[in-house]
């Protein structure tokens, strides 16, 4: 059985919670959220325009085919 010599370092300590690191944690979820939102409502937006488009072309030719043009 052969034992690998590599010391292996202790993790490191884990910090206690406090309020600032909360009240920054906080912050920075909430960072997160909204820019995720943002990002979800520009994309929103962007795929409404699309199906916009799709639709009225849609209607335009349906109305061709019922002859209403």
């Amino acid at each position: 059985v052969s034992v690998d010599p590599t010391p292996v370092e202790p993790a490191a300590p884990k910090l206690a919670p406090t309020p600032d690191r909360i009240a920054d944690d906080a912050a920075t979820s909430s960072r997160d959220e909204m820019a995720d939102l943002l990002q979800l409502e520009a994309e929103n937006q962007k795929l409404r325009k699309m199906l916009a488009e799709k639709l009225r072309a849609e209607n335009a030719d349906l109305r061709k085919k019922l002859n209403l043009d």
